[in-house]
């Protein structure tokens, strides 16, 4: 079912209060897709108070170091449904509606008035369950559907998410959010489906669900009259008796008792989202970058973005081997016959002779975006043995038809597809359907 009033999906999510919420997204997981999926676990635990869980199969890629991702409860599904040792106790002391994090390694969450929820960081119980709390009889972990609502960012087919598909018969609901064109046929009528191909990011899809509430949750912080919190508005403030610790003074916002250190977490939600906007246009290179794209970032300002500190740790901070690579990359550039299709090539070799990891493979078609003189650019991008991912960029075609032909998918400017084989016998097929798509243009 497609959803296109934001309030319903605002709803669902106020029902997901101390339900688990499973986040994924598509395989080989970027700049969109992963940061848009860190800014939605942050909104879902201290806007929603769901416990939410960023379920994928990859790492996250060195290139996203720089996104506060440490906190976040990130794995793959396996070890989430091994690990699912959660319980209801009364055994804590009664804490704010919220909850609190006691220390490092745990952290107390209502699920409703008078149960309380213990979990590890990284969603593993620290203790077992006593035989005599009568809240275990409740049942509150489904064995068969131990996920209340799982969301799927940046990528509407099944096929192409980043952990096993299992995970969708593991979850009561679920709920796609994305901004790719998509096939009416790969749509089932059991999701729902927030989906908008005229968004720049799946991350700026979020942020018109959220940013209202952030901006307000910022804006109702009333700092205590001797907090030295930073930016808290407050000029010239006595000083803190020694004994006093910032980061233990509450504040009250919404009626939830939150520190002031815990208000960071703002800061991470607008680095997450701009970078989301930074990947999808190029550093707003691309012509999908629209009124809103810039009415967005605006706002994430307000919120305390410092764009050039972000576009600089997402773009340009790489050691002096990856431009070098970079160079082996560009020197493979070739044109077919007609002059109009350019090719370049990136092997498991290059990376090797430059020290780099295949997470060096990301955005590397930004290094050709000026090319005008050719209609279509294919990069050859090889991952494992006789398996190549290939990237497809045009100013004047729907490139997003020519990789749907191979199994793929994007965006009209910009997709993408895999396939098997060598170097050799996956060029010629590609370029050979790629002539023949020109020649009927």
């Amino acid at each position: 079912m497609l959803i296109k009033n934001l309030n319903e999906i605002d709803k669902i999510l106020k029902d997901c209060l101390g339900k688990v919420v499973a986040i994924t997204t598509h395989e080989n997981p970027d700049g969109d897709g992963l940061a848009t999926s860190l800014a939605l676990h942050l909104c879902l635990e201290h806007l929603y108070q769901a416990i939410p869980f960023i379920i994928i199969d990859s790492e996250c890629p060195e290139f996203l170091d720089f996104l506060n991702y440490q906190d976040c409860r990130m794995m793959d599904l396996e070890s989430f449904l091994t690990q699912r040792n959660f319980f209801l106790t009364q055994s804590f002391e009664k804490r704010s509606h919220r909850g609190h994090r006691e220390n490092s390694d745990k952290s107390v969450m209502s699920k409703a008035p008078g149960e309380y929820i213990e979990i590890a960081s990284w969603g593993v119980s620290s203790e077992e369950p006593r035989n005599d709390d009568p809240n275990l009889s409740k049942s509150w972990w489904k064995q068969d559907k131990p996920i209340n609502l799982l969301i799927v960012l940046d990528c509407y087919e099944e096929e192409r998410i980043d952990t096993d598909k299992k995970i969708f018969s593991l979850s009561e609901k679920v709920l796609v959010i994305d901004h790719h064109e998509a096939k009416e046929d790969s749509l089932k009528n059991e999701y729902l489906y927030y989906l908008d191909s005229r968004a720049v990011s799946t991350g700026v899809m979020l942020h018109r669900l959220v940013g209202e509430q952030i901006a307000n949750h910022k804006s109702q912080i009333t700092i205590p009259p001797h907090s030295q919190a930073h930016g808290g508005g407050i000029t010239n403030p006595p000083p803190s008796p020694p004994h006093c610790e910032i980061a233990s003074e509450v504040i009250q916002v919404r009626n939830l008792a939150m520190t002031v250190g815990e208000q960071s977490w703002v800061k991470d939600y607008v680095d997450c989202i701009y970078t989301s906007i930074l990947n999808d246009t190029d550093n707003f290179v691309n012509s999908n970058a629209k009124k809103e794209t810039f009415l967005v970032v605006a706002e994430l300002i307000d919120l305390g973005l410092e764009t050039h500190r972000i576009v600089n740790l997402f773009l340009n901070k790489k050691p002096i081997s990856y431009y070098k690579f970079v160079g082996d990359v560009l020197t493979t550039i070739t044109l077919n016959k007609n002059k109009n299709i350019a090719y370049y090539v990136s092997t498991l070799k290059m990376l090797e002779d430059n020290e780099q990891t295949i997470d060096s493979y990301a955005k590397m078609m930004r290094w050709t975006k000026g090319a005008f003189d050719v209609e279509v650019q294919v990069l050859f991008q090889e991952y494992e043995n006789n398996l190549w991912k290939m990237g497809l960029r045009s100013e004047l075609y729907d490139v997003s038809k020519i990789a749907q032909h191979f199994g793929g998918g994007g965006h009209k400017k910009a997709a993408g597809f895999q396939m098997k084989g060598s170097f050799e016998e996956v060029r010629d097929r590609v370029m050979s359907y790629l002539e023949d798509f020109l020649t009927q243009r």
